[in-house]
């Protein structure tokens, strides 16, 4: 069986890629929400699905929420009652429902009178790339360069991290025991962080150069960057070989992998550049590629031309991390497995 909710939002893509010989959208007056029947740009950044779920899409140029016939387009407004900037980078939907939004220019949270609410942000470095929660409830966003925590009480984003230093987006994650991971040092140095007062735990030199990081479960980070793959045993914190049906797949182990996913604790979902999807399964020590009968998830072809950047969420060059992450990650955990 495939996923729905993946199947429909890459479908959305494409349809956009398909429209893109349309004239574009008309600057809207600020403050104004945009009822349209396409994205309001085609450079998709991210995605997340909300409590009621509807999908948005954070874009270069606005946040689009889509519901069955339509797509609502949310700008940036002049007061801190919209916002802060046009350019989204992250969108994250938290425990409690509340749906969060990063831009180039600070932080806004969805309201529930379908509007958003900018919240305070302790640094000169307003460009937030990343948001993560830890299994307690606790909110991080990061710029790059330092790591911040949501303070409620004070309605602000605090630094609780001055040097993060993290090497490229999306660099950290956290794992299930909460212990904050980050890729520092150029891509050379991974990090471990309390979450629960933010020191440095442990710090491991890594085998090669990273730029992507999973949390594959089972105690296991898996690693890769550079058209190599690692994976590191956060319990003893040493390094494991590569599964057997893993390293014997020669198109994935020429590729450079720039999508590391767990679909559970049992599948991992990898896609190397020009190559395609793969699905390693634990259990059964297999690798799909995607063009197989039982590979779970629908992968559109790729288009030509410039539009094709659509269905990648992608600016047209260099790999499409941040969106298509994002869209798995927010989808994927609809996809039944086999044990």
């Amino acid at each position: 069986m495939r996923a729905p909710l993946t199947g429909l939002v890459l479908g959305l893509l494409v349809l956009g890629a398909c429209q893109s010989h349309q004239p574009p959208l008309p600057t809207p007056a600020e403050g104004s929400v945009v009822i349209s029947d396409r994205l309001s740009n085609q450079r998709v950044n991210c995605f997340a699905e909300d409590r009621y779920g509807h999908i948005w899409m954070g874009t270069f140029r606005g946040l689009n929420k889509y519901t069955p016939g339509e797509f609502q387009h949310f700008f940036c407004m002049d007061d801190q009652s919209g916002l802060p900037d046009n350019q989204i980078n992250a969108l994250h939907s938290a425990q409690d429902g509340t749906l969060w939004v990063a831009t180039v220019n600070g932080v806004a949270r969805h309201t529930q009178q379908e509007g958003f609410h900018r919240v305070g942000l302790l640094s000169d470095n307003r460009n937030i790339s990343q948001i993560l929660e830890t299994h307690d409830g606790k909110l991080l966003f990061s710029n790059g360069m330092e790591l911040f925590l949501y303070d409620a009480a004070q309605e602000a984003l605090r630094p609780v991290l001055r040097e993060f230093n993290a090497f490229g987006t999306p660099s950290a994650l956290v794992t299930a025991d909460d212990r904050l991971w980050v890729i520092s040092g150029g891509g050379f140095l991974l990090n471990c962080y309390s979450t629960q007062d933010f020191s440095l735990q442990q710090n491991y030199p890594l085998p090669h150069q990273v730029y992507h990081l999973c949390d594959a479960g089972q105690g296991e980070l898996w690693l890769s960057g550079m058209g190599q793959l690692s994976i590191l045993d956060i319990r003893s914190g040493n390094w494991k070989p590569l599964p057997d049906a893993v390293a014997a797949e020669k198109h994935l182990m020429s590729g450079d992998i720039d999508i590391l996913f767990a679909i559970d604790g049992n599948s991992l979902l990898m896609n190397a550049i020009g190559k395609g999807f793969f699905l390693y399964n634990r259990t059964r020590e297999t690798v799909l590629f995607q063009d197989h009968g039982d590979f779970p998830l629908t992968v559109p072809e790729p288009k030509s031309g410039p539009s094709s950047a659509t269905a990648t969420g992608t600016s047209g060059s260099g790999p499409p991390t941040r969106a298509t992450t994002s869209l798995i990650r927010n989808t994927a955990s609809s996809v039944p497995t086999s044990t």
